[in-house]
């Protein structure tokens, strides 16, 4: 499936916009400083000209962060 670059940068038409681009990451990437550092890297760098050339509102979505002992090295995060 296209991310959102792909379809920011697809864009047929010079004069068409997206109304809204919906976001989000995986759980428990904006728990940790560096995977969130990253994410916020790649926003800045990759994503916000993108969205301003298109007049793109972003929707952010934010998942929680959860524990599962034993699963995906989750036992430091959330409850």
């Amino acid at each position: 499936s296209p991310n959102v670059n792909d379809l920011l940068e697809c864009n047929p038409k010079k004069d068409a916009s997206w109304d809204f681009v919906v976001m989000n990451d995986h759980t428990q990437g904006p728990a940790r400083p560096e995977s969130r550092k990253a994410t916020e890297t790649i926003l800045l760098e990759r994503y916000v000209p993108l969205l301003l050339a298109n007049r793109a509102i972003p929707i952010v979505i934010e998942t929680a962060a959860y524990r599962i002992p034993g699963i995906n090295n989750s036992e430091d995060l959330g409850s």
